[in-house]
């Protein structure tokens, strides 16, 4: 049943970005929305940025409370990063 819930929850999510014009212009912008969590990681790390996911399928991770400036904070929805934040 959880299952169906995300799978839902992921399309849904898809739907109403994807029909949305501001979401358009922010994959243009924000190269790490819409990416794969790898090639997010990997595009941080070239450009020199420590990578974290906090928050996976709406479930909270893990993470240290200390400040690294230039971290990306990736939101991930069934493998793909849907937000992110710079500290």
């Amino acid at each position: 049943m959880k299952k169906i819930w995300l799978v839902l929850y992921g399309m849904l999510s898809i739907a109403v970005l994807s029909g949305c014009q501001h979401w358009q212009y922010a994959s243009q912008s924000e190269p790490y929305i819409g990416q794969s969590i790898q090639n997010a990681k990997d595009m941080a790390q070239y450009s020199g940025r420590p990578f974290r996911v906090v928050r996976n399928n709406g479930q909270p991770m893990p993470v240290t409370y200390d400040y690294r400036p230039g971290r990306i904070n990736a939101t991930v929805v069934n493998g793909v990063v849907v937000n992110y934040e710079v500290e």
